[in-house]
């Protein structure tokens, strides 16, 4: 599902298509095919985690992953990626809240992973 700036998946394995699809619409500073786009996974589950970065580097991108919300947020807001991917339920740290701390000083686009599926959880993604 995509919502404005937020996109929410489940399904690992279609994730490199819709990452390529939201950066050649957010317009990139790269196209996906030229260079290596960075992202950052926040995921403490890290068989999850590797199993995203495999997908995605197969696919040709530069993928972080920080296993830890609070890691994660600090080079979020220090660090440049072109694209984050979120897990909502994070020690520490949850994924909402890093959402929210990235949207007050960039515009990069987010995933935000989840086995949530009520609306609420939706909603204050977008929040």
């Amino acid at each position: 599902m995509v919502f404005g700036q937020l996109h929410y998946t489940k399904r690992v394995v279609f994730m490199p298509f819709l990452v390529a699809e939201i950066l050649n619409f957010q317009g990139s500073a790269h196209h996906v095919g030229v260079g290596s786009l960075s992202i950052l996974i926040v995921e403490d589950e890290e068989s999850i985690a590797e199993l995203e970065k495999d997908y995605l580097e197969l696919s040709g991108f530069e993928v972080e992953i920080e296993n830890d919300g609070e890691l994660g947020l600090k080079r979020a807001l220090e660090e440049n990626f072109d694209l984050y991917i979120l897990d909502l339920m994070l020690p520490g740290v949850d994924g909402f809240e890093i959402c929210k701390k990235i949207r007050e000083s960039k515009n990069t686009p987010i995933i935000m992973v989840s086995a949530k599926k009520d609306d609420i959880d939706k909603i204050r993604g977008l929040g």
